[in-house]
């Protein structure tokens, strides 16, 4: 995992806890923090994901071709 990737998902640790204390001081609900922390998880797991393909794209060889 390299270092932009182990940032995000740090940082969205970080945010999850803020959400659950934010959420349990107001008395939201369950299904509410769930639904907050899913939408978080799943920009992370997206930006994470462009980090790895960008990282890949800038250290991939170009494909020989048959001529």
């Amino acid at each position: 995992m390299d270092a932009t990737a182990t940032t995000t998902v740090a940082g969205t640790t970080t945010e999850i806890r803020t959400m659950v204390a934010v959420a349990r001081a107001s008395k939201a609900t369950t299904a509410r923090i769930t639904v907050a922390i899913k939408a978080t998880t799943v920009h992370s797991t997206l930006t994470t994901m462009l980090a790895a393909i960008t990282i890949a794209m800038c250290f991939a060889k170009p494909v020989k071709t048959l001529d």
